[in-house]
């Protein structure tokens, strides 16, 4: 995998998981038709990616699904009460007070890039340089 189709792989995954940060943040759940509009919406929007229309969609949801899987605690597949997790909150004040997105991204970074298939060893050497800058 090239440099610059992980980082346009980055990119997706930050848009995605600060969309998911959102929707977690007012404990709102998204199912897979309501993630797929999210990707529709977001497509051209992400600086810097030039990557077709179903890659994009294929790598914004499965990075959203794996976000949300870490922000929103839901219960069982049927249940529809759902809470936000801790990490929502850890992730707001790393935004708001260490250093802006970037910050808060570093918390789910790990799982949402190994769930798009950026190897691990290049989503730690990111973490790395994420906590260097703050």
């Amino acid at each position: 995998m090239q440099q610059e189709q992980k980082e346009q792989l980055r990119a997706v995954c930050k848009r995605a998981v600060k969309d998911a940060m959102k929707a977690a943040h007012f404990s709102q759940y998204c199912e897979a038709p309501q993630i797929e509009m999210q990707a529709n919406n977001a497509y051209g929007q992400v600086e810097g990616v030039t990557m077709d229309f179903a890659t994009f969609r294929k790598v914004f949801t499965t990075a959203y699904e794996a976000a949300q899987k870490e922000l929103i605690l839901k219960p069982g597949p049927f249940s529809a009460t759902v809470q936000r997790s801790q990490k929502v909150e850890a992730m707001r004040h790393d935004q708001e007070n260490q250093g802006g997105f970037d910050a808060a991204y570093r918390h789910v970074s790990a799982k949402v890039e190994s769930a798009v298939g950026i190897p691990q060893e290049i989503a730690q050497e990111s973490e790395e340089t994420i906590h260097e800058t703050i």
